[in-house]
């Protein structure tokens, strides 16, 4: 009797430590995971995709959506993504056109999301980034400030998303951005630097919220958080005379295209006296909140080639009596 008690204590302790063991083995096997993961996200950050790609992937969601057809940007660059693994070197158009193909023969994306055991891992961080690039939306006609109340809207489907810079205005796009480990919070040029003349009128890249205006040792900074809290755009070394567009204020709402503030040169002096190259300029980054497994990490992008890709969508604007206006209102068609 004494025996058997002994052999199911044993039994019962072997049990209780195999237990243990597969617990830790699973919860370092899902850490790794996860950090695997974002890994991969991180270098897809420092290398967004080609800008021939998005062209191509614009075109066929645009040109489809007029024949009555679904085939969204960002399911195309996600499938492609997991075709190749994130490797953008390895594309071909004919890829493109093949799954344009498949959707146009009734493929679903999630039929053809199955061809791609990864494809979920890749749709996570392209939705992030470009869910709301591409829409439909309300813009209206040219217009002068006294007559805004008689505005004629026309509905598009096409890029939402605005160059950061405004119609009319000379700029060049640096490709600095610093390819080391993106961590947020980490020291390093997590942007990319836009060279234009002082005074140029910068704007919402997308419609969003206002969720930060501050002043540090003489650097203006501007950022937008959109409306789904996904993506931060962060604009800075503003203009130090008129940095801001006036009236404007943290929890303000701003549409696509709208004016947020002015390109400066707060930054350029700040090394011994010296002038930097390519000033002055706009530092221009984005930031992305992106879910691996339970967590939420935060992560820059490069958008040198975002920034090329927007750079035919711009704002335009027209001088005033109270300062700048929009030419073209823009709004979306189901948020306001």
């Amino acid at each position: 009797m004494k025996r058997h008690r002994v052999f199911i204590l044993l039994l019962a302790v072997l049990s209780l430590s195999t237990l243990f063991l597969t617990l830790s083995f699973f919860s370092k096997y899902k850490a790794a995971t996860y950090e695997e993961n974002f890994n991969q996200y991180k270098k897809l950050s420092n290398c967004v995709l080609p800008i021939k790609v998005m062209e191509k992937a614009l075109k066929t969601d645009v040109t489809a959506r007029k024949k009555g057809k679904s085939i969204k940007f960002t399911a195309l660059v996600s499938l492609l993504a997991s075709k190749y693994y994130g490797d953008w070197e390895k594309y071909k158009e004919k890829d493109l056109e093949e799954l344009v193909e498949r959707f146009l023969k009734g493929e679903t994306k999630e039929e053809l999301s199955e061809l791609y055991s990864n494809f979920s891992h890749f749709e996570n961080f392209y939705d992030a980034l470009f869910s709301e690039f591409v829409g439909e939306y309300k813009i209206s006609k040219a217009i002068e400030y006294e007559n805004e109340k008689d505005l004629v809207f026309e509905k598009k489907y096409v890029l939402k998303a605005y160059s950061p810079i405004a119609y009319g205005y000379d700029s060049s796009f640096c490709d600095d951005f610093d390819n080391e480990i993106n961590l947020a919070k980490q020291k390093g040029h997590f942007g990319n630097d836009i060279a234009a003349k002082k005074g140029t009128p910068f704007v919402a890249v997308e419609s969003g919220v206002i969720s930060k205006i501050s002043e540090d040792d003489g650097i203006f900074t501007i950022e937008l958080k959109s409306l789904d809290g996904r993506r931060t755009y962060i604009y800075s070394n503003c203009n130090e005379k008129e940095p801001f567009a006036k009236g404007l204020k943290e929890g303000d709402r701003v549409l696509g295209g709208d004016l947020l503030g002015f390109v400066g040169s707060s930054n350029c002096c700040k090394k011994g006296g010296a002038k930097i190259l390519n000033c002055p300029y706009l530092h221009f980054a984005l930031k992305l909140n992106i879910k691996t497994g339970e967590k939420e990490r935060e992560i820059y992008v490069d958008t040198y080639n975002i920034l090329k890709f927007l750079e035919h969508h711009k704002s335009a604007f027209k001088k005033g009596e109270d300062g700048l206006f929009r030419r073209h209102i823009f709004k979306e068609v189901e948020i306001f």
